[in-house]
């Protein structure tokens, strides 16, 4: 693991890039994030209570010089990015990699000679202040030159956070299970959520009610196999039981009953692949 720390390029202060920076500043990076326009209030204030790290707005930064560049854009708006830093004078030498799962690699057209590639971090960013200790916690996922990987790998290995190649994946079919694993996780939790309040649970006993499920889940998926942990009644069988339950729900959801049928169907699928 290196140790040596970076000084470091952050391009987009939205909620990404701004958790970026952040976990980077607190490994010790010198870290310089720069927005092509003006943040909200709060984003700026989260950014200069963060040691280490400098917010620049709408302006390019003084400094130019770095080790390596992330580009925190939204997908449509990857492409401009690479183009802004040639137009700065960014050197060419300077590794620079984009954030996005889904978005090809960036090719010749983008790169012009720079050391490109992608480095997704494979977690939710539903606000701009996670914890810092749950940052720590992600996998970031790295292809693309193999000089801009190595420079994205020493920036996140100084930050304590666990990296893995992926140069052949399908960047589709890969972001795609990401939505499943995360956001789908999310969605699961919320509708469950609202039906635990329907029959009389108060929120926070539903909250709690769901956060004991679904760490139960997670706990036992990451350690066997998450085929392998699945339970109920669709992994055992008792077709009579979800099509009780869906035809309940359907009384006064029918989105989520449908949801509900499908959802066992995979169950049932993936259980059986468990076994």
């Amino acid at each position: 693991m290196s140790t040596r720390t970076q000084e470091i390029l952050v391009v987009g202060a939205g909620k990404v890039g701004v958790n970026l920076a952040r976990l980077f500043a607190k490994a010790g990076h010198s870290v310089t994030a720069w927005n092509p326009v003006p943040v909200e209030e709060f984003v700026a204030q989260i950014c200069h209570d963060t040691p280490g790290l400098s917010l620049v707005e709408s302006v390019p930064p003084a400094r130019l010089s770095f080790d390596v560049a992330f580009l925190c854009v939204p997908d449509p708006q990857i492409p401009g990015a690479f183009a802004t830093l040639d137009r700065w004078g960014v050197p060419q030498s300077t590794p620079a990699l984009h954030s996005s799962g889904a978005t090809e690699l960036p090719g010749a057209k983008e790169l012009h000679g720079r050391p490109g590639g992608g480095a997704h971090p494979a977690m939710g960013f539903p606000r701009h202040d996670l914890s810092l200790d749950s940052l720590k916690n992600l996998v970031v996922v790295l292809a693309g030159d193999p000089s801009a990987v190595l420079a994205a790998r020493r920036c996140f290995d100084v930050s304590g956070v666990t990296t893995v190649d992926a140069p052949q994946v399908n960047r589709l079919a890969y972001h795609a299970a990401c939505v499943l694993a995360s956001n789908f996780t999310a969605l699961a939790g919320a509708a469950a959520q609202a039906v635990f309040e329907s029959q009389g649970i108060s929120h926070e006993d539903a909250g709690k009610l769901c956060g004991s499920l679904m760490q139960g889940a997670v706990t036992e998926g990451s350690r066997q196999g998450f085929s392998d942990s699945l339970t109920g009644p669709a992994v055992r069988g008792d077709h009579d039981t979800v099509s009780r339950e869906a035809a309940k729900l359907d009384a006064t959801d029918p989105q989520l009953a449908q949801f509900y049928r499908l959802g066992s169907i995979l169950l049932e699928r993936f259980g059986k692949e468990g076994k």
